[in-house]
């Protein structure tokens, strides 16, 4: 899911694509669980609501941000095809 926030859309708008974090978060730290059931565009997902000061906070290796970049394009060029089929 990070990889599309980071990377959708940022070829057809002015923005700059993201990047993909990650965190471990001592239990404590974690201050809500919210659980999406939507099937848009990987279904359901979880995210978590956290108190950072405790936190191991590093951007994901270049080889996963290139990873979710491809995943992304790809699911672009699909749900263009689809689009174009159904049309």
């Amino acid at each position: 899911m990070a990889g599309f926030v980071a990377f959708l859309g940022a070829e057809h708008t002015y923005r700059e694509p993201g990047s993909v974090w990650s965190a471990e978060v001592p239990p404590e730290n974690v201050l809500a669980v919210i659980h999406h059931a939507a099937r848009f565009p990987v279904g359901g997902f979880t995210e978590y609501v956290v108190d950072p000061t405790s936190a191991d906070i590093r951007r994901a290796e270049p080889q996963v941000q290139e990873a979710c970049r491809r995943q992304v394009t790809r699911y672009v060029e699909l749900a263009g095809a689809l689009r174009a089929v159904a049309g």
